[in-house]
């Protein structure tokens, strides 16, 4: 692999051999962090939804409800079927997945 040396600036084939170099070895660690830095995929908006906890994503999901009914209805949804919507939809995504008529 090659890399840019820490301690010279010159480029070097890794792992380098440097006699007496004071980062033999972290300098492969430290290039090779820096590589996956510099091309990592930015998080996409299913990563996001993915990563998030099952109280959050049924907040998520409530607020989305609440603006659909919002926009279909002109009405405003009142806090008590609102948390109703979210409890309903939190003790639904706790439940284990049913995964039938699902390709793999």
């Amino acid at each position: 692999m090659l890399g840019k040396c820490k301690m010279t600036g010159n480029e070097k084939m890794f792992p380098c051999s440097a006699a007496g170099c004071p980062l033999f070895g972290d300098c492969l660690v430290e290039y090779e962090k820096e590589h996956k830095k510099n091309t990592a995929k930015p998080q996409t908006n299913a990563d996001r939804i993915r990563a998030m906890s099952d109280e959050l994503l049924a907040t998520q999901f409530t607020q989305v409800v609440k603006e659909t009914i919002k926009v279909l209805t002109n009405l405003d949804v009142p806090d008590e079927l609102s948390n109703e919507i979210r409890s309903n939809l939190l003790e639904k995504l706790k439940q284990p997945a049913d995964m039938r008529g699902e390709e793999e």
